[in-house]
């Protein structure tokens, strides 16, 4: 701990901000995955940001004339990395850096094999590919009851029609996920070994209905999907589950073998958890030694 000796934004001129020395503990640091850039900047108790202490990292998606919009979700990951090491990564933190809290740009969708690594890349809120889906889908459902639901209405920038997009143009891809995360999710369980859904993060989705709080079963069968292989929700109070890389799968969107779910209680590192998600916190408690 304290490999850099500088402080990361050295000409850091902002109005709005806090010396170290006058931080009020204990520290947070925030990230923040955007459409143009990944961020992260250490605030205090008092949500004020500390001088100097944040990183930019810029990135662009990968767009087509056919409507797509995409970004590799270990470069996000990467740049999660590096702005971790360069801004927190001091001496002078050391102790002091309490919770992390990580935000994203919404409605995206990763899909991974049973040991946590990418089938696809990362599709954005703007891929439009499945536009003939949701023509389909707005033939066989109403609309106005779907958006009572679940909140929203039916639009490409959320995930009944893209999982059908995926289904009928990708069959091998859509086979092979065996979990379905948001970008935040996705890093989350890169750098921490765990994953878990807020209640917003879940809600852009358009899958969620927002009376029970639970994956909608109408919305599921209409995208072609269970709710196994999307994540938890969790409230606050909820424990978050530890992923189990070698749980067997029989069939798409199956529990295992032996009847249960590949998740188990239990948690990884110990520090907060936040996604844009919602406002919420998971406090992480690691593991008992086996």
């Amino acid at each position: 701990m304290g490999k850099h000796k500088n402080t990361p934004c050295l000409d850091d001129g902002v109005d709005f901000a806090v010396e170290l020395d006058r931080a009020q503990d204990p520290l947070v640091m925030t990230l923040d995955i955007g459409s143009t850039a990944t961020r992260g900047s250490v605030h205090d108790a008092t949500g004020t940001p500390v001088r100097g202490y944040r990183h930019k990292i810029p990135h662009a998606f990968t767009t087509a004339a056919d409507g797509t919009s995409v970004i590799d979700p270990d470069q996000v990951v990467d740049e999660i990395r590096e702005i971790l090491d360069v801004v927190c990564d001091r001496k002078e933190l050391a102790g002091r850096v309490r919770g992390v809290g990580l935000d994203s740009f919404a409605s995206s969708l990763v899909g991974v094999d049973a040991k946590g690594d990418p089938v696809t890349e990362c599709f954005t809120y703007a891929d439009s590919r499945c536009a003939p889906q949701l023509k389909q889908m707005r033939e066989e459902l109403d609309e106005r009851q779907v958006q009572q639901t679940v909140g929203a209405r039916l639009h490409t920038s959320y995930l009944a029609p893209r999982f059908r997009w995926l289904a009928e143009t990708r069959p091998e891809d859509f086979e092979a996920a065996e979990r379905w995360l948001s970008i935040g999710e996705y890093v989350w369980l890169r750098l921490l070994g765990t994953t878990a859904a807020g209640t917003a993060t879940a809600a852009w989705t358009g899958l969620l209905n927002r009376r029970s709080g639970n994956w909608d079963r109408r919305m599921l069968k209409a995208a072609g999907i269970t709710a196994d292989v999307l994540s938890p929700v969790l409230e606050p109070h909820e424990r978050c589950r530890t992923w189990i890389p070698s749980a067997p799968r029989v069939g798409r969107g199956s529990r295992t073998r032996s009847g249960s779910r590949p998740w188990r209680t239990g948690c990884a590192p110990t520090w907060g958890w936040a996604d844009r998600t919602s406002t919420r916190s998971l406090r992480l408690r690691r593991p008992p030694a086996p």
